[in-house]
């Protein structure tokens, strides 16, 4: 039971996951950043190599245009 002569208590609001990361907002864009160009890379790069290796075989292997070709 509640004594009608005692004030309530004030709730305190905890702080929100947002709220809590808007000081790293900047570091979390450039791991974001990073982590999808690592992504692209790895999924570039196999590519990169299946043409080169296709291009020795048949005898046209141009490194300088193998890497800026595909990329």
């Amino acid at each position: 039971m509640k004594k009608k002569d005692q004030p309530e208590k004030p709730t305190v609001k905890k702080p929100g996951l947002f709220s809590l990361l808007k000081p790293y907002q900047g570091m979390i864009l450039v791991l974001v950043v990073v982590a999808l160009l690592s992504n692209v890379l790895s999924l570039i790069l196999p590519k990169v190599i299946s043409h080169g290796i296709d291009a020795f075989v048949q005898g046209r292997f141009v490194y300088f245009l193998l890497l800026f070709l595909h990329l």
